[in-house]
């Protein structure tokens, strides 16, 4: 547990409309924004809203693995260890994870593992609330969202205690103990 930083949470009004501006799920900004920390738009984009952004597509089956692969393909330049280290530093905002763990992931993944890792820590911490909907207010109403940093549950590639089984992703989204090849 990373007791050094306070606990995480952000809570803010939902507006689904910015997700689906052209009939489709799609994030607000370019991906870049979300996982290139060399680019402008990653600087102006505060960690509060990459979280709740990619927890808000990421609990609707948007699918970040390609999304990210298709914009690696135009861009060779990009260098996906550098990914991996941006979703590594945001996973670390949350003060329940284990800081030497990410750190040691970081080295070893590469980005479809670390992606892998932090889908299901996220989507952990991201809860989404609904009041009474009005029918003027732009479909925000009294929805709202927010990241809390109480994990529960296992994490890809977590270790069992008894040192046989591994924390798997055995079919899309589902999850189990696995034996250790």
């Amino acid at each position: 547990m990373n007791i050094n930083n306070p606990p995480v949470v952000y809570k803010r009004p939902l507006n689904k409309k910015r997700y689906f501006l052209y009939g489709n799920l799609e994030l607000p900004h370019h991906i870049k924004a979300y996982v290139d920390s060399y680019c402008h738009e990653y600087q102006t984009l505060s960690e509060e809203d990459r979280l709740l952004d990619l927890g808000f597509v990421l609990l609707r089956g948007y699918n970040l693995k390609k999304e990210i692969k298709d914009w690696l393909k135009d861009h060779p330049e990009i260098s996906e260890d550098s990914i991996v280290s941006n979703i590594g530093w945001l996973m670390m905002k949350f003060h329940d994870i284990d800081e030497p763990k990410i750190l040691n992931n970081m080295d070893s993944m590469d980005l479809y593992q670390m992606i892998d890792y932090a889908k299901p820590i996220l989507l952990d911490c991201y809860i989404e609330e609904y009041g009474e909907q009005k029918f003027d207010d732009n479909g925000i109403g009294n929805a709202s969202r927010r990241i809390e940093a109480t994990l529960g549950g296992h994490y890809l590639g977590e270790v069992h205690t008894n040192g046989k089984w591994q924390w798997t992703e055995y079919k899309l989204d589902k999850f189990d103990w696995r034996t250790i090849k």
